[in-house]
């Protein structure tokens, strides 16, 4: 009988210095779809058109959507027969305000036609197979452009450093990833992954018995900002609290991201580590984003997709709220058109202008499922 190994099982029992070296070796790996010359080329696009007017973001959205468009019509197999079916062309899709003409694209869509939402252009191997983490109660699995990778990557760090924050600076990620085995019983309770600048804790050994040593190794080093899902940087902030330590050495940033972050939780962290606070939205698919600026509203990354609002209602000040559907531009190997992610959002008044200046669509909260 074959025998398989399972890596976390051989990971967890090597010394430590080995799952740190373990764990930069993830970073170097990583590295070569994340941060890699298309990153770098992509990053120096995304600062220069975060500054274009409200017509040149218009038109850059259109001229994307209808080659992505055509070359969904001509080589995916899923939206060429839902075209047909349509009595649908290319031709038929002429801007972002032609989109209601194709049906909307759910889970279960995604689900029941993994393989007819492959591109005849690309070979299945040259796709990276990924899946979300079935929070909601359902993994869905589907596939990404390699270069999809960096460029949501660049995303991110545009992101970053709109609040100043450096490739090379120390940080912090708060994880649920198992960087340090759970039943390990005695510290160090992180790891660190060199090639990222950064040490790793997660989130199974964010408890009052451990809390003391993570915040003396915090304290020990001038981390310039922390990272990772709101809920579990609200974790270490109320145990840390409750244990009633203080980080005298905190971070100036904390970035949030995978999940909508609660009014309580933005609260709790930024009293606790006195740090400015920024969250982007996002999801596992890809195929849409929006990143917040220093006024702290969400502006549509509009370089990487289209995030619509379907079935608006008003709401205050001339805002609308409706759910959230994403079309993405970075992917086109397996697109994903008018995507229904499940979330619920609010758009400000498009004649109100951000105070930051950036001309993108503004999103004032995003309200979740």
């Amino acid at each position: 009988m074959k025998k398989y190994f399972n890596v976390e099982e051989i990971y967890s029992r090597l010394p430590i210095f080995m799952q740190n070296i373990g764990c930069s070796y993830y970073g170097f790996k990583e590295s070569k779809y994340r941060f890699n010359k298309f990153f770098y080329k992509k990053l120096e696009e995304l600062m220069d058109s975060e500054k274009w007017n409200t017509s040149e973001i218009e038109n850059y959205q259109n001229t994307k959507l209808k080659e992505l468009i055509r070359t969904s019509y001509e080589n995916v197999p899923y939206y060429r027969r839902l075209m047909k079916q349509l009595k649908l062309t290319p031709k038929d899709i002429r801007s972002c305000k032609d989109l209601y003409k194709i049906p909307i694209l759910t889970k279960e869509d995604v689900k029941n036609n993994i393989d007819k939402l492959i591109s005849e252009e690309v070979k299945k191997r040259e796709l990276i197979f990924c899946h979300t983490s079935g929070t909601t109660g359902k993994s869905l699995h589907f596939y990404v452009d390699r270069t999809q990778i960096a460029f949501r990557w660049a995303i991110f760090w545009r992101h970053r450093k709109r609040f100043g924050a450096k490739f090379n600076d120390w940080h912090v990620n708060f994880t649920g990833k198992l960087a340090v085995p759970p039943e390990q019983k005695r510290p160090p309770y992180w790891r660190w992954n060199i090639p990222w600048h950064q040490a790793v804790i997660n989130m199974q050994h964010i408890v009052p018995e451990k809390i003391v040593t993570i915040i003396d190794f915090l304290n020990k080093y001038n981390f310039k900002f922390y990272s990772g899902y709101p809920s579990i940087i609200h974790i270490f902030v109320l145990t840390a609290r409750d244990a009633g330590l203080v980080l005298k050495n905190p971070p100036k940033i904390v970035f949030t991201g995978a999940e909508n972050i609660l009014d309580d939780q933005r609260k709790d962290i930024c009293d606790y580590t006195g740090a400015v606070l920024s969250t982007q939205y996002g999801f596992s698919e890809g195929c849409g984003n929006a990143s917040q600026c220093t006024e702290f509203v969400y502006h549509e990354d509009f370089e990487f997709g289209i995030l619509e609002c379907i079935n608006p209602t008003p709401v205050e000040n001339g805002r609308i709220k409706g759910k959230i559907i994403c079309t993405g531009f970075a992917s086109p190997g397996f697109p994903f058109i008018r995507y229904e992610v499940g979330d619920i959002g609010v758009w400000e008044d498009p004649k109100k202008k951000c105070k930051c200046g950036r001309k993108s669509k503004v999103l004032v909260r995003i309200e979740g499922r």
